[in-house]
Parts: C-alpha cells; structure tokens; sequence
C-alpha cells in the first residue's frame, strides 16, 4: 500500500492578532478613556472639557463596545503618576480586570515620564490591555507600534522639560521684581500681587500664635480647633501638625515676602528646600500682616528652643504641655529634669500629683533630691507672681533696663556686612584650595589655615548678632506680655498664666526653689 506524502503548511499568527481575530469578535471590549490637563488655567480647562465631551459622546454611543466611563485629572502634571487620582484609579480596575482597551488622546496626555509611560504600558500589555494614542496613531496591539511609543514618550518628556526651563525662567523674573508667583495663602486673598486679609481665617491664624506663646504643642492647638469646629486651610475637619508649623514659621503673617524657598533640580524630581543653591528674594513690609512683628519672631525663637529641648539627653525627650509644670522643673542638684507621677495620699483616699527627679528616680545613689509635691510648686508660683505685682514699678524698670542693655550694646558689623564679607572669604578658599592642591608648602598650609581662621571668626560674629536679635524680640514680647499681666492679683494658680510666664522653676532642696520667668526676672521662694 503506497502512503502518499502531503505536504502541509503551517502560519504562524502572532498572539495579538490571534486574539482580535478570534476572542475579541466573541467578547466585546471593555474600553475606557483617559484625560487630563496639567493646569488650571482657561485654556487648557477648556480642552480638557472638549475631551471628557469627545469621548463620552464617541464611546457611549459604540454598539461593539462596553464603554467603563471617563477616568481624568484635571491640573495634574504628567511627570508624576503617583498624584493622578484618576489614572491610578484607572490602572487598579485594569489589574482588576474591569477594562481592556484605554483610549487617550496623545502620549503627552497619559504620561511625560518615559519609564513610567512605557512600565505602565508594559504591564498592560502583559494583562492583554491595549492602549490606542489617537493623536499619535499608536497602538499597542501592534508589536511594531513600540519603537514609535518610546521615541514619542521621550519627544513628551523633553517637552515638559523644556516647558518646565521657561516657567523657571518666567518666575525667576517675578522673583526679581519682587512679585509673589504663588497659590493663595490661609488668612489672605490674593489677587494680582494684593493681599487682601480674611479676617475670620486671620482670627484663627492669631489663635494658633497666641496659644503656642502660651506653651501649647502642636497637638493641643489641633485639638483645640478640632473640637471648636474650624476647618483647616485645605477645608478638612482635621487639622495636620506639619499645617499648624507651617502657619507657624510662615513669614507671610508678619508682611514679608520670602521668594524661591523651593526649586527643582529638573522636571521629573520633587521640589526641595532652597538651602542656597538657587537666590532668594526677600521683600519686606509687602502687604498688611496678621501677626505683629515682634510676636511672630518670638515663636520662630520658641520653635527653636523647644526644638533643642526635645533633643536634650538630660531628663524627658519629648516636649509636652500636658502639665503647668512639664518640662521646666530642673533639679538643683543634677540638673537633669522632673517628671510627674502620682502616689496615694497618707489616708489612700486619693492619688496625688507629684514631682521627681529623673536622676533620681533611677539612681538613688547619684542624686539625694527628695519629690515634691504639685501643690507645693502651683503655690510657689503664686507667691512668686504676686511679688513681682508688688513691686511691678521697680520690676519694670529692671526688665526695661536688661532690654536696653542688650539693644544698646555696639555692633561693629551688621548682618549684611557680615555675609558679604564671608562670601568673599569663602571664594578665597576656593580659589587658594585649588591653587595648592598638589603638595603645598607650610607658608601655603598656613595662609590656607589662617583663612580658615578668619572664617570661623565672622562666623562666629554672625551668631552673636543672631542671638542678640533674637534676645530683643523675645524681650519686646514678654515686656508686653509681663505688662498686661502685672494688672491683676492672683489668688488661683492658672495653667496657662503658668505656661505663658514661667521660664523655668530650678528646686533646690525640698522646701525652696527658684522661679525663673520668660521676662528675665528670678524669684527666690519657699515651696
């Protein structure tokens, strides 16, 4: 029996086309589409609006189709996914096999970042999702549609690029002249450079300066106006820590204009703090301020103080205003700080609040400072407080007089001066640094050393004026504050009166201590 030979011919068909020829005219597609527009202004609203309009009337209308809807991210910019809402959305119901066909209208709508472009498309196509570029004509269905995908994601990246040099360019103009370039600000209106105030913003805005001047964290102050009801700048029944700080050390309140606080090192990086890489533009008394000048300066010199008290290594880490007392009762003995506790009264009928020195509490043997009752201290204060009413008239005029002493003192140099002249020194450096960089003789190892010297020294000057400065506006404020409060007679302890006045309270032995205030004046007193 002859077996005759047939020759047979196999075609190959590629996955993709095998799919669309087959699957795809079974199921219908779940498509979606995708828009976005990177700012706010009229024009690109405008086009971002036609899209929406587009795509829904095209898509919803298709018989061959389930259209999924709309995903779009009007004023978000395309180098970073991580802040489109919609388009991560979007991503999600893919992985979730909600869609299978994106359509979008060009590579620059759906992203500007080539990794991130060409990663995302990667994995959607690995998931048997399609991505069509109508502008572009480009399709990931088509294996050969790749090469042109990277090419175009790197045209739109380069453009942003570009786009992002001339918006730089255009602000660092503005700087110059002065002009602030930002978004609207919590306590104001802005409109065209003009600074209008809200005055119910700017009454919480004051709130939050008074209330840290008085002792309160960061915390207290956001339960405060969590539980009063105010909404926070972004509109939310939370307020954030990092918020209230802002507000806190935002120079805006006094008046000021600091420009070009952040920059970009290049368009697809986050914005970070201008340190001195890029100018800064300092405009002052630019518009009305919230906070007065004096008051605004004394918490940046709080923020600080309460900074180098968190990061202490002597007694509690942490700065806490839970308690009148807490962190400012310092031992005599040891100077390490106090912290509270309770114990049962002789009856044990109740707890009592007391206070114990941390060295104590843990070595005995290394600090003899016995605790002390939180009555002894509240009555103390009282007693300290009403002395400096009594005698308010020649308590003033010592206050005044400390404060004349450190305004009055000569400054050789100003601030201005000062850095001008560190400047030049520092280019001097440089330049002799690289001059005698291959084996210096120890004539140039000593003038080198010498500069070095000199630097350190105008350094040095510098924080000495700083600090003075600082000195003056924390005494302006606390003479106005030890003014109001001289006015009165206390014959019940307040917290806040407590927080607001008391510096520091310095035990000596179980039954004396010191009681330093925030305007300077020590109390010798028996607790």
């Amino acid at each position: 029996m002859n077996i005759e030979n047939t020759a047979r011919t196999i075609k190959i068909i590629p996955v993709q086309q095998a799919k669309s020829d087959k699957i795809r005219t079974a199921i219908k597609e779940k498509v979606c589409a995708y828009a976005r527009v990177s700012t706010d202004n009229e024009d690109q609203l405008n086009s971002y609006e036609t899209q929406c309009k587009y795509y829904n009337e095209k898509l919803s209308k298709d018989p061959n189709i389930i259209y999924v809807g709309l995903y779009a991210d009007p004023g978000r910019t395309g180098t970073k996914m991580r802040i489109r809402k919609d388009f991560l959305r979007m991503i999600e119901d893919c992985r979730a096999g909600k869609i299978t066909r994106i359509i979008t209208k060009s590579v620059q709508r759906f992203a500007r970042n080539t990794v991130e472009c060409l990663n995302i498309a990667r994995e959607l196509s690995n998931r048997g999702i399609t991505i069509y570029f109508e502008t572009n004509g480009i399709d990931t269905a088509d294996p050969g549609s790749w090469l042109i995908l990277s090419i175009m994601a790197s045209i739109a990246e380069e453009e942003s690029r570009t786009i992002s040099h001339n918006v730089s360019w255009a602000y660092q103009k503005k700087f110059q002249k002065g002009e602030y370039a930002g978004g609207q600000i919590y306590g104001y209106k802005i409109e065209k450079n003009k600074f209008e105030i809200v005055q119910d913003q700017a009454l919480v805005v004051k709130r939050i300066f008074n209330e840290f001047m008085q002792g309160k964290t960061l915390r207290a102050i956001q339960i405060g106006l969590e539980a009063d009801g105010i909404l926070s700048p972004g509109g939310k029944q939370k307020w954030l820590h990092s918020t209230i700080k802002s507000i806190l050390q935002n120079e805006k309140y006094k008046g000021d204009l600091i420009l070009q606080k952040t920059y970009k090192v290049d368009v697809l990086c986050d914005r970070k703090a201008n340190n001195g890489e890029k100018p800064k533009y300092l405009v002052s008394n630019n518009h009305l301020p919230i906070i007065e000048r004096s008051l605004f300066d004394a918490v940046q010199v709080e923020l600080k103080n309460r900074f180098k008290r968190k990061t202490e290594e002597i007694g509690l880490g942490n700065f806490t205003c839970e308690y009148a007392f807490s962190t400012i009762v310092e031992c005599g003995e040891c100077g390490h700080k106090f912290r509270r506790h309770s114990q049962w009264s002789l009856d044990h009928s109740k707890k009592v609040p007391i206070w114990v020195c941390t060295k104590h509490q843990k070595e005995h043997d290394k600090c003899s400072m016995k605790p002390i009752k939180e009555e002894c201290l509240e009555q103390g204060f009282l007693k300290a407080i009403n002395k400096i009413v009594d005698n308010k008239e020649e308590l003033l005029n010592m206050i005044v007089n400390n404060a004349r002493e450190v305004i009055d003192q000569p400054n050789v140099y100003t601030i201005n001066d000062l850095t001008e002249n560190l400047s030049q020194k520092q280019e001097e450096l440089v330049v002799l640094s690289q001059k005698y960089s291959i084996r210096p003789t120890e004539e140039q190892q000593n003038q080198v050393s010498n500069l070095i010297e000199e630097i350190r020294s105008i350094q040095e000057q510098m924080e000495i004026i700083r600090q003075k400065n600082n000195s003056i506006c924390i005494l302006d404020y606390r003479l106005n504050e030890i003014k109001t409060v001289l006015k009165g007679v206390y014959n019940t302890f307040h917290k806040d009166i407590c927080k607001a006045l008391l510096e520091k309270v310095v035990i000596k032995d179980k039954h004396s201590a010191t009681y330093v205030f925030k305007c300077g004046i020590a109390i010798e007193q028996e607790i």
